[in-house]
């Protein structure tokens, strides 16, 4: 008897114990959640209701103001259309390139590593680093773009590449190929390194051609990796910045802007922190209803192909 007293006294203490030790690393995870992530997002929302200059102790209620004020501005409707222009950049062309280039690599080219390396090497550059050398390539003067239009005969086709307002946009955006399209080549090399070579040479016996094994085998079995991808690409498209503002300042004439750009002008160079808040609360509700409902179906459908 007084052994199963000891026992459950002994059992009471460890279950007492371990839900204390669950409730400690599960607090501090959420303390954090909360005062760098919800904490922003909620004051961000609040402001978004006020006029206030940053400066000022106080500030004046609006309502909705400053979403109506957005909506008015060119600049506003000009930064939008580019966020999607380089929605449909990220879905497309950076994920596109980085399955050709693992499908190249994964064949067991000679030197595969070396390549690999050479393929990820932009990516480890900080984007400050990135603009510079892009921002010299297209420079109108001597960048060498239009050095070697020039040296091989076509000085007509030389531009100012970042000056004109028709193809700003697209030089930027190669930019930012040449420099992201590394993460997307190791993920799906990843994914390939995980499809099963027996499945491919069965295909090859039955007469299978190399398209119908990527359609049938290949492609479906990179569904995880295509999920990570799809996600780093809506999520570039709606936050990229760094490149743009490094660049092109959203110029010329704000031709190359998109949100996150118009979010930092409005907010730190004319000083309306409310109506800035007011594009942040609206590319994050942009950001929630492209991702969440894409990575709900990505994943149910990943849970198909396992089970």
């Amino acid at each position: 008897m007084r052994i199963r007293k000891v026992y459950i006294k002994f059992s009471l203490s460890f279950r007492q114990e371990k839900t204390f030790s669950t409730v400690l690393f599960l607090t501090i995870p959420l303390l954090l959640f909360t005062v760098f992530f919800l904490y922003p997002i909620g004051y961000t929302l609040y402001l978004s209701f006020h006029e206030w200059n940053g400066i000022s102790p106080t500030m004046d209620p609006v309502g909705f103001r400053n979403y109506f004020a957005i909506a008015k501005s060119p600049h506003f409707r000009t930064a939008l259309l580019n966020n999607g222009k380089w929605f449909i950049f990220y879905l497309l062309l950076p994920p596109g390139l980085g399955l050709s280039l693992a499908l190249l690599i994964n064949k067991g080219v000679k030197g595969g590593s070396i390549f690999e390396t050479i393929f990820f090497l932009p990516n480890t550059m900080t984007l400050i680093a990135v603009a510079c050398i892009w921002r010299w390539l297209y420079t109108p003067g001597y960048g060498l773009f239009n050095e070697v239009l020039k040296g091989i005969g076509l000085p007509g086709w030389t531009q100012n590449w970042l000056g004109n307002p028709q193809i700003a946009t697209y030089s930027v955006m190669i930019a930012v190929l040449w420099a992201e399209v590394g993460v997307f080549f190791i993920v799906y090399l990843a994914g390939l390194s995980n499809v099963p070579q027996a499945l491919i040479d069965a295909a090859k016996i039955d007469g299978a051609s190399s398209l119908k094994s990527f359609r049938y085998i290949i492609w479906p079995m990179l569904a995880p990796s295509t999920v990570i991808v799809i996600a780093f690409s809506a999520i570039g498209a709606i936050k990229i910045f760094d490149l743009i503002y490094t660049l092109t300042r959203g110029g010329p004439a704000y031709f190359t802007s998109v949100l996150a750009l118009f979010m930092y002008e409005v907010s730190f160079n004319r000083f309306q922190m409310g109506r800035g808040a007011a594009v942040g609360v609206i590319l994050f509700l942009l950001a929630a209803l492209i991702i969440c409902p894409y990575l709900m179906y990505s994943m149910r459908k990943v849970e198909d192909i396992r089970q």
